[in-house]
This record gives C-alpha cells, sequence and structure tokens, in this order.
C-alpha cells in the first residue's frame, strides 16, 4: 500500500499554495461526497481535539467555520490517555468517522507512559490508525511566503511515513539466529527537524490516509502540552489541514479560500504567534484569518 501511495506522489506536479493543496487525498482514489447542491445543506466531519494545545487548536477552526459560513458542521468525539476516565472509545472513534464521511480532524493524542488497558500494548494513536487501515502519514512541508529561513529557498517536498506494520505496529517479536534486521526509520523526531527548514511544527499540515479514511492532523503531531490554555501555539497547521479537508471533501473553493487567507495573513507579517517571533495569540491569528477570507 505505502508503495502506492509514494506511486502517486511522485506523479503530482508542485502547486502554489493558493491552488488545491499538492498531496490532496483524492489522489488515493478515496470516496468522498460530491459537494452539496445548496449552500445551507452542510456536510458532517468528526474532531477529535487530542490532549494539550489539541482543544484550542479544533476550537479555532470551529470558530472560523462558523464566521465565515464554510458548510460543514462537526461531532466532536474525546480521546485521551492522559484523561482516560473521560475518553470514549475507539469504537465511537470509528463509527463516527465513518457516518461522517469518512473524514476527521484531530489534534495530537499524547501516548501516556502507562497504558490502562490490561495487555494492551498499543496506545490510542495506533489503535485508531490500525482500525481504520491508516497506512500512511503524509506531511506537506513548504515554504510560505513571509516567514524568513536559514536557507532561504524555496522548499516543496512531501514525507510519508508507514504508520502500521513494521516497528510502528507496536508488536512485540523475537530475534531469529542467522537473520539481520537493517532498519531505516523516519521518526517524529526527524520529521520536525525538517519541518524547522520552513518555519517548524507550528505550519506543516499532515494527514493519515487509508484506503477508505482520512484523518487530517498537524504534522508534527506533539500535544505542546505546557503551552495547553495559554493561547501561544500556532494555528497554521491546524488551518491548513481544514482546507485540505474542504479540498478533500468536493469544497474547493472554500478550501482554496481557507487556504489563501492564511496565505495572506503570513505574507503581511503583521499577526505572528510567538514561534515566527511575534506576540500575537492564537485566536488574533485566527481572526485575521477570518478577515482576510474571500469567498
Amino acid at each position: 500500500m505505502l508503495s502506492r501511495t509514494v506511486s502517486s506522489l511522485s506523479r503530482m506536479a508542485p502547486q502554489t499554495l493558493g491552488a488545491v493543496n499538492t498531496v490532496s487525498t483524492r489522489q488515493y482514489a478515496i470516496t468522498a461526497p460530491r459537494p452539496p447542491t445548496e449552500l445551507n445543506q452542510k456536510l458532517k466531519v468528526t474532531i477529535i481535539p487530542g490532549d494539550g494545545v489539541g482543544p484550542e487548536l479544533i476550537y479555532t477552526v470551529q470558530d472560523i467555520v462558523k464566521q465565515t459560513g464554510i458548510p460543514i458542521e462537526f461531532e466532536e468525539i474525546f480521546l485521551s490517555e492522559v484523561h482516560y476516565t473521560r475518553s470514549s472509545s475507539i469504537e465511537n472513534a470509528v463509527e463516527s468517522i465513518g457516518r461522517n464521511n469518512n473524514v476527521a480532524l484531530k489534534g495530537a493524542i499524547e501516548e501516556s507512559a502507562v497504558l490502562h488497558t490490561e495487555g494492551e500494548l498499543q496506545g490510542l494513536n495506533m489503535r485508531l490508525r490500525r482500525s481504520l487501515d491508516l497506512f500512511a502519514n503524509v506531511v506537506h512541508i513548504k515554504t510560505l511566503d513571509g516567514i524568513k529561513t536559514r536557507h532561504g529557498k524555496n522548499l516543496d517536498f512531501v514525507i510519508v511515513r508507514e504508520q502500521t506494520e513494521g516497528e510502528y505496529s507496536s508488536l512485540e517479536h523475537q530475534l531469529v539466529p542467522g537473520v539481520i534486521e537493517c532498519l531505516k526509520i523516519s521518526t517524529r523526531v526527524k520529521a520536525e527537524r525538517i519541518a524547522k527548514l520552513v518555519g517548524g511544527a507550528g505550519v506543516v499540515p499532515g494527514q493519515s490516509v487509508g484506503r477508505d479514511f482520512v484523518i487530517f492532523e498537524p504534522g508534527s503531531r506533539h500535544s505542546f502540552q505546557e503551552a495547553m490554555g495559554r493561547s501561544i501555539a500556532n494555528p497554521t497547521a491546524m488551518i491548513l489541514c481544514a482546507a485540505n479537508m474542504l479540498n478533500h471533501l468536493h469544497l474547493d473553493a472554500w478550501g482554496n479560500s481557507l487556504r489563501t487567507a492564511v496565505a495572506d495573513v503570513v505574507k503581511e507579517g503583521k499577526v505572528r504567534t510567538r514561534d515566527l517571533g511575534g506576540y500575537a495569540t492564537t485566536v488574533d491569528f485566527a481572526d485575521a484569518v477570518i478577515d482576510k477570507f474571500r469567498i
């Protein structure tokens, strides 16, 4: 499956930020509903806020959707290993995604050092990916106009990571005498280091892709617990994830307009969060995107 994904990605030509995302999930032959025939007809998607700053970023997207009139509705499912007593089950999450156009927008779920299910080695993230067969994690690394980078060059490339098989499956196995294992793993740390080339984890969108389902989530997949409740997290990646999701749902005009609004705010440089050298809050950035949004 992963080889087919890589082959598909290699055939795609780079696109500008204002156009449909280079890694549009429709390249994976995933079925998605046709666009609403009327503006008052809304599509439903599942949201999984996650831990850390995840809820703040998700609620930022919800506010943008409400203020701009984007024709989608959300069903919230809470999954958490940190707050496991309040967490919903994987089965409920899968059912929700299945009835809501096979799509979800997700914040990072912090993986606890102690799993609360006896005999279970896989955390919620892995169990969700395996339940939906989300075999590939796709992260789009692209330079945004207005963000100064050390190298000063325009970058546009894709990282594809296996996430249901091999070492990512969290299955123990015994080594067999006479067999040598030589692994080269693209870890989360490596992906985050590459993201710094274009401004950091806060501006890099990603998605977990399967044959039938797609979960859109920031490329870093880091909960940023230390910033929770302080409104300092950069929502760019999550908003771009929402734009990619809209394109996947065939709401291209809305997705492209949202992506363009983000690009305009970043290029203008008047509203910057702390990770980009400014003092704007998460809400400030979202408000600026709403002001720039045109459909």
